[in-house]
C-alpha cells in the first residue's frame, strides 16, 4: 500500500492528505524534509540513484523526504534520516525553512541538522541515493553557484545552513 502524503494551501495549513502521484497530477501543494548530516567538519552529500523518476544523479540534502499522512515535520525527518542513511536521532536541529514552486504546487520544505561521529555510523539506502560525498562549506560554496548537479532545494537547504552559522556562529572553520 502506498503512503498518503499531507497536502497544504498556499500559507501551508493542512488541508488532507493523498497519494504523491495524484498530488503531483493536480498540481496540489505539500512538504518536504531535508537534514544535512555533518561528520565532523564535512556534509555528507549523497547522489540521487540513477533508478529516479524524478532528479536523477542530483546531489541533494544527507536526508530528504516528503512528510507523510499523520507525521509531523520533525519525525518525518528523523523516518528520512533513517530510510536514506540508516541514521537513528533523537534531536534534530532546526536551522530554517523555504518554499519552492513547482509548477502551479508550492512545497514547503523544512531543514534539520545533526551530526554523526564517524562514517561507520552510514548505511545509504542504494534504491534512493548511488553514493555520497564529503564536502567541507568552503568546497561547497566553491562549487554550487556554477554547478548544475546540485537540486535546487539542496542549494536553498545550504542557504539555510550558511544562515544559522552566521546568526550563531557555531562553525569556526568556514
Amino acid at each position: 500500500m502506498e503512503d498518503n502524503l499531507i497536502i497544504v494551501n498556499n500559507k501551508n495549513i493542512q488541508m488532507g492528505w493523498g497519494r504523491k502521484e495524484e498530488i503531483e497530477y493536480l498540481n496540489m501543494s505539500f512538504r518536504c524534509v531535508h537534514v544535512l548530516v555533518f561528520i565532523d567538519d564535512k556534509l555528507i552529500l549523497p547522489k540521487f540513484s540513477m533508478n529516479k523518476r524524478k532528479f536523477p544523479n542530483m546531489v541533494t540534502s544527507s536526508a530528504v523526504g516528503h512528510v507523510k499522512k499523520y507525521e509531523d515535520n520533525e519525525s518525518a525527518a528523523k523516518r528520512c534520516l533513517w530510510e536514506c542513511l540508516g541514521i537513528k536521532k533523537e534531536i534534530l536541529k532546526d536551522i530554517g525553512e523555504f518554499n519552492l514552486n513547482y509548477g502551479k504546487s508550492i512545497v514547503f520544505h523544512k531543514v534539520y541538522s545533526t551530526t554523526v561521529k564517524s562514517e561507520k555510523e552510514i548505511e545509504i539506502n542504494p534504491i534512493e541515493f548511488q553514493g555520497y560525498t564529503l564536502k567541507s562549506i568552503k568546497e561547497i560554496e566553491g562549487v554550487i553557484k556554477n554547478s548544475s548537479e546540485f537540486m535546487e532545494s539542496f542549494k536553498k537547504s545550504f542557504s539555510c545552513l550558511k544562515r544559522e552559522k552566521n546568526s550563531i556562529s557555531l562553525f569556526n572553520n568556514f
